[in-house]
């Protein structure tokens, strides 16, 4: 696979990828929000039905991140409740996605965005479990593909998706039209 190429934000390749469904509204999971920088984007640039946010906010002995100190994790999740409370449209679940998941319909989502733990067992959980929650036709993507030090990634989406996975800026990855 190639290179990345840092010439937009994540934000920005989500906020292409939609663009690219040409909906006037969308339904979408964000697994992994911290705090809300994606979801701000997202919502000043397009209209949602439903926007979900996932992230546990906590600690746990199986994601070494240097972001997930406790006082880190209070300011992030201070921060995505201020978004939340402007927005009617989203939905923040302070689960695991394991949790979360039965609170969204199977093929109601237009995209779901992978970024929390970047352990392979656990992206490859995260998009076993998600992808049937998105319409044919819709997208699955998530963040640090091919980033220095993080394997988990890359190995579990190219062994769920081989050759169908397409590579964006700021080490996004997304697969379109999935069965």
């Amino acid at each position: 696979m190639e290179d990345f190429i840092m010439n937009k934000r994540r934000w920005e390749v989500l906020s292409d990828l939609l663009n690219t469904l040409n909906l006037s509204e969308y339904s979408i999971t964000e697994i992994g929000v911290f705090e809300g920088k994606t979801c701000q984007y997202l919502v000043d640039k397009h209209e949602f039905r439903n926007y979900f946010l996932i992230d546990p906010y906590s600690n746990y002995s199986e994601y070494d991140d240097s972001r997930a100190d406790s006082l880190r994790l209070v300011d992030a999740y201070q921060k995505i409740l201020k978004i939340v409370d402007n927005n009617e449209c989203i939905q923040h679940f302070k689960m695991y996605s394991t949790e979360a998941i039965s609170n969204v319909k199977d093929n109601s989502l237009d995209l779901v965005f992978i970024d929390a733990n970047h352990d392979y067992l656990f992206v490859k959980q995260d998009i076993e479990l998600w992808k049937k929650k998105v319409k044919q036709g819709g997208i699955i993507a998530g963040h640090d593909y091919n980033y220095p030090g993080i394997t988990g990634v890359k190995r579990a989406v190219d062994e769920l998706f081989g050759d169908r996975v397409k590579l964006e800026s700021d080490y996004v990855w997304y697969v379109n039209n999935w069965d």
